[in-house]
Order: structure tokens, then C-alpha cells, then sequence
């Protein structure tokens, strides 16, 4: 079972881990003045200005790998509050529906009983 408190704990531990280690990195390097370039700047500014919204719609994306999404805003300047409460809107829709579609499943003795393609409205029934 998935525990969505513990994933975005692990989620913002990661986040914020990241971000100090990648800081860190580039403040101590001699490219110090240019280090990711302009385009990466003007990513970095965007995601400032309306990071919660990019956080909250990339969550909503279930084709994107959350570790993709925590590394490119641990790089930004989004902040750490930012990033746990738009994390938790943006995963709420998709634990729902999991949630509700894990509760019409049958379970397994009612599975090994009936057979996987037998039940109410199925042929063989």
C-alpha cells in the first residue's frame, strides 16, 4: 500500500537535499558567473514567478517520472513549502482515483473463486 504522506515527505526531503547539494556545487565552481546559461535562468525565473502552478500540473501528468519533476525543482528557486503543498494538490486527483479504482477490484478469494473474466453481466456467469 502507498503511503502519500510518506512520499511527499520523501519527495521534500529529496527536494530540499538537492537543492543544498547543487547550490553548494556551483557556488564553489569557477563558472560561478554563468554556470547553466541564459535559457536555464529564464527556467529558473519562470518557475519562481508561477513554480506552484508548473508543480501542481506536472503532478497531474502521470507520464512524467516524479524524480524528473523533483530534480528540475530542486534546482529552482522554488520554496520548500511551495513545493509540499503544490506537490499535495497535484497528487491528490490521481491518489482518488486509485484509491476509488483499488476499491471495485475484487479481491483475491473472490477472484480465484469466480475466475477473473466471470461476474455479474459477463458472459459465463
Amino acid at each position: 500500500m502507498s503511503d502519500p504522506a510518506g512520499g511527499i515527505s520523501n519527495a521534500r526531503l529529496r527536494f530540499v537535499l538537492l537543492a543544498l547539494v547543487v547550490i553548494t556545487a556551483v557556488a564553489g565552481s569557477a563558472y560561478f558567473g554563468d554556470p547553466l546559461g541564459i535559457r536555464a535562468r529564464r527556467l529558473d525565473e519562470a518557475l519562481e514567478r508561477d513554480g506552484a502552478f508548473y508543480l501542481f500540473t506536472l503532478r497531474l501528468v502521470p507520464a512524467l517520472p516524479f524524480f524528473a519533476i523533483n530534480l528540475v525543482m530542486g534546482l529552482s528557486a522554488l520554496r520548500a513549502s511551495t513545493f509540499w503543498w503544490g506537490s499535495q494538490l497535484g497528487m491528490l486527483p490521481g491518489t482518488a482515483l486509485y484509491v476509488s479504482a483499488g476499491s471495485v477490484v475484487p479481491d483475491l478469494r473472490t477472484l480465484s473463486e469466480q475466475g477473473a473474466g466471470r461476474g455479474p453481466g459477463r458472459p459465463g456467469s
